[in-house]
């Protein structure tokens, strides 16, 4: 019987320390999270998922989420756009959207690149609490127009986003902006 028991909670002990060494990508693409490396171009432009709202015409055009330092349970970000049905690209618009997860509130208020403000919103906080402890996340839009997207797709970008209780430091590399670029401009052309 303590045989039996030692085992089990090696077992489950185990099973904790591969989730938090490494194997979460592998729990991550389970759950139907691909885990894309934001270098491959052809990897990111295979993820894009185009959904489009049938009550109101809008298309949303999303590059997947890159899960920042290849942490399945720390920050993450992604890139998206919208078209309206007749194919219009509303005010050239384009959003990088940061999730943060911490284990306080950051109040995440706004961004930074090479010392310039970018445009931000708080977009939504959110509380899950267990017996362990509280992770709070934190959601951010970065809002780019058309020329800065552009800008980016050829640099990258690195930024900061500022709290009142802390920061979140990103980069995001250019291929990853410039495989989103090319695929929603190909989408574009096809909705006109």
């Amino acid at each position: 019987m303590y045989r039996t028991l030692f085992r089990t909670r090696y077992f489950i002990g185990v099973l904790i320390l591969m989730l938090l060494t490494g194997c979460g990508a592998q729990m991550a693409q389970l759950a139907g999270v691909p885990i894309v490396d934001p270098a491959d171009k052809l990897a990111i432009a295979a993820a894009i998922k185009v959904e489009t709202n049938d009550a109101t015409g809008v298309t949303t055009v999303t590059a997947p989420i890159i899960f920042h330092d290849n942490n399945v349970t720390g920050n993450s970000y992604s890139f998206r756009s919208w078209l309206l049905d007749s194919g219009e690209h509303p005010q050239g618009q384009f959003q990088i959207v940061v999730i943060a997860k911490v284990d306080h509130w950051m109040l995440l208020r706004q961004a930074y690149s090479e010392g310039e403000e970018l445009e931000t919103l708080q977009m939504d906080r959110e509380e899950n609490c267990r017996k362990s402890g509280c992770i709070y996340t934190e959601y951010i839009g970065i809002n780019l127009d058309m020329a800065q997207a552009t800008g980016y797709a050829q640099t990258g970008i690195t930024f900061r986003v500022v709290g009142a209780r802390g920061n979140v430091d990103m980069t995001i590399p250019p291929e990853y902006i410039a495989a989103f670029m090319e695929e929603f401009a190909k989408y574009k052309t096809a909705q006109t």
